[in-house]
This record gives structure tokens, sequence and C-alpha cells, in this order.
């Protein structure tokens, strides 16, 4: 019996066609995207109007938040292309 391992020839790796949009030359990024949405994240965001203490806050010793939370949704744009990523708020 003849040992498979010694005899055995190496085998290539075969790679599937790329889409035509990841293989054109000379196109600018982002020329073919992906969109998607990522949704309803809850961040904080700076507090508007005056930063100075009430007379109230003052006499009571409280301190005055800096930040509130907001909800956001988020669109991530991906080039198919480059696979470069691109957030908006």
């Amino acid at each position: 019996m003849e040992c498979r391992k010694r005899k055995g020839q190496a085998v290539q790796q075969q790679m599937a066609p790329l889409p035509p949009e990841r293989s054109a030359l000379g196109e600018k990024p982002f020329t073919h995207i992906a969109i998607d949405g990522l949704g309803l994240v809850i961040v904080q965001v700076p507090r508007s109007g005056s930063m100075e203490k009430t007379e109230a806050e003052q006499v009571q010793g409280t301190k005055r938040k800096l930040f509130t939370t907001a909800n956001r949704w988020l669109l991530v744009i991906s080039c198919r292309m480059t696979r470069a990523v691109n957030v908006k708020v």
C-alpha cells in the first residue's frame, strides 16, 4: 500500500471571481456603495444654556448636569471597491 501523504500533490487555492465593482480600476472610492441603518443609539450630548449655577443650586449645593441623553440613528456607508466605511449620525 502506498502512502498518500508522501506522494500527494499540493493543491492550489482557487479564488472566486470578484464582482465588477470590486475589480474596476480607475474609479473613485464610494462610486459603488452599500448602505446600512443602525438604529436607535442613546448618546450623551452637552446641555445647552448657561453653565452658571442658579441661586437655589448654590444654596443647596447641588451640581448642574453638564450632559443630557438623546436618541440618534446611524447611517453606515461602505465602499464596495475599497471597503472603506463612512458613518453619519
